[in-house]
Parts: structure tokens; C-alpha cells; sequence
């Protein structure tokens, strides 16, 4: 008799207990922690590296300039029933550069955030996606990017901050799912160099130096331009080449070497020449490539068409300039001869009063 009365004061505890907290009000949490629960870390356009055991966290190589302004991405296979989570993303923040971040389920993009401006290096910051529907075996992906804000001095640049975080924890929640999910942004996978050419002075004239400044830019949303260049066809007609920094020369051709161009950035060279006779309509052709695959090679090429002219009759018939200290002059031809008569012309009149003076 006292067993069955300890079993039914057992099961009337038991049903107290569930009538006043259903196991549907547990929440179920859930923590995968980014250098050991994302078993790949390499499925963006670059690849994410581990930082532990120093700092338990996926950086992103960004001293490689390829893996800079493109995401990387880490996934791991939600291991829990469907539900809908509160999402949080624990990131570092970082003193060089405010990195992007996007949540994924299954390939679609639920939320994007920025870390702030920091004024401690690797702060750690936690950015929250609430209500968000993971259905059985979900794909769950963290991408993440290098970017710089242009405040650090690095090399010959800026440093980059690598995007770091470590850890995407999960919370239970009751909340109906906010908004709808969006297809993710297409991330630039190619480049879109444009070319333009100009000279100056115009008209060219022989043997005088004249400029032609070349303009290389890529476009927005566009993977960063690694190694690009400028192939540069000279006409027939001889031109001599005076000044082409970052240039090879390799006649008729000169092949001209641009800085790295990241999306909607720009670039402006200079190559000094002259002429050694005159000519119309001479084209100089010129062609931009880079080591990415260009999307729309259509504005890659340009021509210029220079004409170079003989200089003007008589221009050179003037004696050569003379300087004076701080002062030029010129002296012609004629104003020499006019001096010479005004001298003769004083010494006959000397002469004459000096014979005067003998008679008298």
C-alpha cells in the first residue's frame, strides 16, 4: 500500500510540474563555437583560418590581397528539431575596419550586420537576429569580410580588419518569424576594368614633349583588380619615350603596370614622349587587363589619334635667348646691325672735331 501511494504522489507531482511548466516552454539553446563546431570554413571566396588556441575565433587572411572585400564563409548542420531561434553572432571588433557579417539558412541570407568603431582592438560584440525559422537539418552559414577603414598605416597602404568572430549561439523563441527570407546578394565573383586615353598639348609638335595620361578604373561591385595593366601600341611614325614610370618598354609596345584597383576605385599614369617628325591621323592603341576575368571587355581598349605638326616657319630664325640674372632678353639680327652703324657713325664725328681742333 505505501508503494502504491509513493507512485501516486510521484505522478501527481509529475503532472503538477508539467501543467505549470510544459517541456514546450523549455527553450532549447544551442552554441557552436567557431573553431570547433563549423567543420567547413572554406566555402566563400576566401577561406577562413583558425586563430585557435591564441584567440578562439575564424579569422580571414586579408595581408592576401585576394581575400579582401570578398566573404568568407563557415557552415555547420543545425542538429535540432524546427523551431524558431534568436540568432546571435558573438564578433570581434577590431581597431582597422569595421567588418561585415551575414547570417545564412540553407544558402539564403536571414540577417546582415556591421561591427562598430571601436577604440580597444578584438572587443568582443554581440549581434542579435531575432526570430528566425530553422527547419530539421538546416545548413546554418557566418560569412564574414575584410575590409579597412583607412586609419591604420600598413606598408604601402592601410591595414584591413579580418572579420573575426567566435561563436553563433541559439535561443528557443516564441516570437513569429520576422519578415520573409531574402535570396542572398550576388557577391562579385569577376572585375570590370574601363580604359581612357587622352594627350596634351594638342596639336603635337616635333621634338617638343607632349603627355598622354591613361585612366584605368573598376567598377562597383566588383572583385579588387590584382596586377592589371596597360598594353600600349605605338604608331610607325618614331617617337621617342621620355618619361614611363611603372613602364617596359618593348617597341612598337609598352606595357604599363597599375596598382591593385578594388571595386569603384581609379587610377591616372602619365607617359612622356616626343615626336621626331610630323604626321596625321597616328593612332596609339592601347588594351587593360588584370589577372580576374572581366565581365564586359567591350571599354577595355581605346585609341587615341594624335597629329604632330612641323613647327612654324621662321619660329627659329631669332637669336638664341639670353639670360641675365634674373632677367631675359632677346637680341635679333637687325638691332646688332643698327648698334654696329651708330658705332661708325661716332667715330667719324670724333675724328673730325679732332681735326677741327688741330687747324685751329
Amino acid at each position: 500500500m505505501q508503494t502504491q501511494s509513493l507512485i501516486r504522489q510521484v505522478i501527481t507531482m509529475a503532472l503538477m510540474v508539467y501543467a505549470i511548466c510544459p517541456w514546450s516552454a523549455i527553450a532549447d539553446t544551442r552554441t557552436y563555437q567557431a573553431t570547433t563546431d563549423f567543420p567547413v570554413i572554406d566555402a566563400g571566396l576566401a577561406p577562413y583560418y583558425s586563430e585557435a588556441p591564441g584567440r578562439p575565433s575564424l579569422a580571414i587572411n586579408a595581408a592576401n590581397a585576394a581575400y579582401r572585400d570578398v566573404f568568407a564563409r563557415a557552415e555547420v548542420v543545425y542538429d535540432g528539431s524546427p523551431a524558431i531561434h534568436d540568432f546571435v553572432l558573438v564578433a570581434l571588433a577590431e581597431l582597422d575596419g569595421e567588418a561585415e557579417y551575414r547570417l545564412l539558412i540553407n544558402g539564403v541570407v536571414v540577417g546582415t550586420a556591421t561591427n562598430p568603431e571601436v577604440s580597444l582592438d578584438y572587443t568582443a560584440v554581440r549581434h542579435t537576429f531575432p526570430a528566425i525559422s530553422v527547419p530539421a537539418g538546416a545548413v546554418l552559414a557566418v560569412e564574414s569580410l575584410a575590409n579597412t577603414n583607412g586609419k591604420i598605416p600598413e606598408g604601402n597602404g592601410t591595414a584591413y580588419a579580418r572579420g573575426r568572430w567566435t561563436a553563433l549561439e541559439l535561443v528557443e523563441s516564441t516570437d513569429e518569424p520576422v519578415g520573409e527570407l531574402t535570396s542572398p546578394e550576388p557577391t562579385p565573383a569577376n572585375i570590370d576594368l574601363a580604359l581612357s586615353m587622352s594627350n596634351s598639348p594638342q596639336p603635337v609638335l616635333v621634338n617638343e614633349l607632349f603627355d598622354i595620361e591613361l585612366v584605368l578604373s573598376n567598377a562597383e561591385n566588383s572583385m579588387t583588380a590584382t596586377q592589371p595593366t596597360v598594353n600600349l601600341v605605338l604608331p610607325q611614325t618614331p617617337l621617342t619615350i621620355v618619361s614611363a614610370e611603372s613602364c617596359l618598354a618593348d617597341l612598337p609596345e609598352l606595357i604599363c603596370s597599375f596598382p591593385e584597383l578594388p571595386a569603384g576605385a581609379s587610377h591616372i599614369m602619365s607617359v612622356s614622349l616626343t615626336a621626331t617628325q610630323a604626321g596625321r591621323n597616328l593612332a596609339i592603341n592601347a588594351s587593360a587587363n588584370a589577372d580576374q576575368e572581366d565581365r564586359d571587355g567591350t571599354n577595355n581598349t581605346a585609341t587615341l589619334t594624335i597629329a604632330v605638326e612641323s613647327p612654324v616657319p621662321g619660329a627659329d630664325s631669332e637669336s638664341p635667348v639670353v639670360s641675365t640674372g634674373n632677367v631675359t632678353t632677346g637680341i635679333s639680327t637687325a638691332s646688332g646691325a643698327v648698334s654696329v652703324i651708330w658705332n661708325v657713325c661716332l667715330v667719324l664725328l670724333l675724328a673730325m672735331r679732332r681735326r677741327t681742333t688741330l687747324v685751329d
